[in-house]
C-alpha cells in the first residue's frame, strides 16, 4: 500500500506547549517518512495543506471562531481536525456537533497516535472512493441522457 504524505499541524494555547507537542509527535512519527509535523501558530489556517491533520487545543482562545474558519476552508473535506482535551474532560460540544473529527486526550500516548493516523488514512481513502462513486454516477446519468437523445434521433 502506497502511503500518501500527511502533514500534521499543531496549534496550541501557548508556544511552549505547542513546541513540546510538535517534538513528541515528530518523535512518535519519526519512523514514518510520509508524516511531517509542524507548529501552526502564526500561520494562516488557509495555508493548511489538503489531507492534513490539524490539532487544536480545546483551551485555545477563540476556538469557536477558529473552527468556523476551518469549516470554510476549501480543503476542509480532505483534512482531519483533532481537538486536544485533558483526560477526564467532558465531551466537547464541537465534537458532538461534528466540527472536530477526533479527540486527542492528554497525556498523549504514542501508540494511540499511530492508530489515529491509520484512522485518518482510512477516512481519506473512503472519501476518495465516495468522490469517485459520485463522479461515476454523474457520468452514468449523462450517458443515459445521451443514449435517450440518440434513440430519439434515430
Amino acid at each position: 500500500m502506497t502511503l500518501n504524505a500527511v502533514s500534521i499541524w499543531v496549534r496550541l494555547r501557548n508556544p511552549a506547549e505547542e513546541a513540546a507537542a510538535v517534538s513528541l509527535l515528530a518523535k512518535t512519527f519519526a519512523a514514518l517518512p510520509h508524516v511531517s509535523v509542524q507548529g501552526a501558530s502564526g500561520k494562516a489556517l488557509s495555508e493548511t495543506p489538503e489531507r492534513a491533520i490539524l490539532i487544536l487545543d480545546s483551551e485555545v482562545k477563540h476556538l469557536d471562531s477558529l473552527l468556523r474558519e476551518v469549516a470554510e476552508l476549501p480543503q476542509r473535506k480532505s483534512m482531519s481536525v483533532w481537538l486536544r482535551v485533558g483526560d477526564g474532560s467532558p465531551i466537547p460540544q464541537s465534537f458532538v456537533d461534528g466540527r472536530v473529527d477526533d479527540l486527542l486526550i492528554e497525556p498523549i500516548r504514542s501508540l494511540e497516535l499511530v492508530g489515529k493516523l491509520r484512522h485518518h488514512d482510512q477516512l481519506r481513502i473512503s472519501q476518495g472512493v465516495f468522490q469517485l462513486q459520485s463522479a461515476l454516477a454523474r457520468v452514468m446519468t449523462n450517458l443515459k441522457a445521451d443514449l435517450e437523445l440518440l434513440e430519439r434521433l434515430q
